[in-house]
């Protein structure tokens, strides 16, 4: 496991999702929302992040029902909106991977962009140790991985962390930094929660720059979310206070792109893209809420899902 990191924090968004995780992954209602070995899969980063102390309260029940009646009050179906996003992408990438397929069947890199504090390369790596994980963030938060997993003894041979901003760097130069990236190799990538915060401009180009990597010739496949452009203006989850808004320009991560998902083939297929799933609130719920049992669990509305192929990798 290789990296390379500048001393600046972990963005307040990733800190408030992992927060959310690790919460949720104590009540038992949201179990069924959980991939297997990921329950407690935050809790190892947290402290890592400075915050032993939210990890020992959220071991009181009376501490998690405040937590979840403030955000449920706030942004109401937000966790439940995290977790199942988090289980599709999962698949998307299992998928990818060549999950119940011979293997050498899948691609032979995944490269996630906006890396968070997100565990999926570290859980799914020993899964596919034919494929190699490229993490790609700010170097606060890779680390903060980094210390977590030195203290506990779960390094990864297949896991690669490469410090780069993709809002103020091409991702040719970034991955050119990366001694293992090989862009001859069939390549996943995955973009959670990342594209709503760049500008416009950089979405389109950076859509671009992915399909190009290694030439049209090698096969690519994208997991991404974006935010639904709404036609009263304005971009954010449905029913949300505007407390939200207030607090991610606060933390100076504000949204800056959302995309009408009528349109979207178009944007896709113009960089060079076809669109292949296009997930709804309504097909998390269910694909995922109704068969763990929440038929009635709120799920917040706005943000959608999407997989893609390379035109020539299809």
């Amino acid at each position: 496991m290789t990296s390379s990191f500048h001393p600046e924090t972990v963005a307040g968004t990733t800190r408030f999702i992992a927060r959310s995780l690790l919460v949720a992954s104590h009540e038992p209602r949201f179990a069924g929302l959980f991939s297997t070995g990921s329950d407690a899969f935050q809790e190892p980063f947290l402290p890592a992040a400075g915050d032993r102390i939210f990890v020992q309260l959220t071991r009181h029940r009376i501490f998690r029902a405040a937590f979840l009646w403030a955000v449920g009050s706030l942004l109401p179906g937000i966790l439940p909106h995290y977790l199942a996003r988090k289980r599709c992408l999962e698949d998307f990438l299992r998928g990818a991977c060549g999950a119940g397929e011979p293997p050498g069947a899948g691609c032979r890199q995944v490269v996630v962009l906006g890396a968070g504090l997100d565990a999926a390369s570290w859980r799914l790596g020993p899964q596919f140790p034919a494929v190699r994980f490229i993490e790609v963030d700010r170097s606060p938060a890779l680390r903060v991985k980094e210390q977590a997993m030195a203290a506990a003894g779960t390094n990864r041979a297949n896991l690669t962390f490469l410090p780069g901003d993709l809002g103020d760097e091409s991702l040719d130069t970034i991955l050119g930094r990366c001694p293992v990236f090989d862009p001859t190799l069939s390549t996943f990538f995955l973009a959670e929660g990342l594209l709503m915060y760049l500008v416009p401009e950089r979405v389109v180009s950076l859509l671009g720059e992915l399909a190009a990597l290694g030439g049209v010739e090698v096969p690519k496949s994208l997991g991404f979310t974006f935010m639904e452009a709404r036609s009263e203006g304005g971009i954010g989850f449905r029913r949300s206070s505007p407390l939200v808004k207030w607090w991610m320009r606060r933390q100076g991560e504000p949204f800056r792109w959302a995309h009408s998902p009528e349109t979207l083939d178009a944007l896709l297929e113009g960089k060079g893209w076809l669109a292949r799933e296009l997930i709804s609130s309504e097909d998390l719920r269910t694909r995922y809420l109704d068969p763990a049992g929440l038929h009635d669990e709120p799920l917040a509305v706005g943000e959608w899902l999407a997989l893609a192929q390379t035109k020539e990798g299809q």
